[in-house]
């Protein structure tokens, strides 16, 4: 006894005696008229090449990065990142640091601080 359900076991019987026999569906028939035809197949698209690919512009992939030996050429970045890159060089400029305390300096300033208030206190 079958598992499906009496209503598909009823259906498959009477297209089996209208019919008279059950037909293997086959994909390689192209006759819409002939039977096992398929129809509403999918249209499956030939396969993408390296020939194609490189035809759109891309080149195949090596799945590494080399960076060229000077790093990349300004011009080959767009304009906008170019304008960016340039606002960047400019934003801060190294200045000399001899008029600031090291924290050497702040840590003594702060310890002889203490001491002159300890004694002045006392």
């Amino acid at each position: 006894m079958s598992d499906y359900p009496k209503n598909i076991r009823g259906s498959f019987a009477i297209q089996t005696a209208i019919k008279g026999t059950a037909v293997q569906p086959d994909w390689s028939i192209t006759n819409p008229n002939a039977e096992g035809y398929i129809k509403n197949k999918p249209t499956i698209p030939s396969a993408v090449t390296e020939t194609i690919v490189s035809g759109w512009g891309f080149t195949k992939n090596t799945g590494t990065y080399s960076k060229p030996g000077n790093g990349i050429p300004k011009t080959d970045l767009e304009s906008d990142v170019q304008t960016s890159l340039g606002k960047a060089d400019s934003a801060l400029q190294p200045e000399v640091l001899n008029d600031y305390v090291t924290s050497t300096q702040l840590g003594q300033a702060i310890g002889d601080a203490i001491t002159t208030t300890l004694n002045t206190s006392v």
